[in-house]
């Protein structure tokens, strides 16, 4: 009972206060990379982050992102992608 209310009240106060921290969704474009493509598959990914008008009245610029990536080694445990990023901004 104690466990139950007290995940319930940690989950209520974080869904309350995320709305403070006025942050964006985060890809893996913005931190480094913690999946890795096996081996002969290709990704094909395509981010567009579109700006709002900040609070002095200026809109920054879209942000686009298009990349490829393909897995290269062919062991199970060690593994390695290589890439190609287009940023747009």
């Amino acid at each position: 009972m104690r466990v139950s209310r007290f995940l319930s009240i940690t989950l209520l106060l974080g869904v309350l206060t995320a709305s403070f921290a006025h942050a964006t969704p985060s890809t893996q474009i913005w931190i480094p990379s913690t999946d890795i493509q096996p081996y002969k598959k290709v990704h094909l990914g395509l981010d567009v982050y579109i700006k709002t008008q900040s609070q002095g009245g200026t809109t920054e610029p879209t942000l686009t992102n298009a990349g490829i990536t393909v897995g290269v080694l062919p062991f199970e445990k060690i593994q390695m992608e290589i890439g190609l990023d287009y940023r747009d901004i």
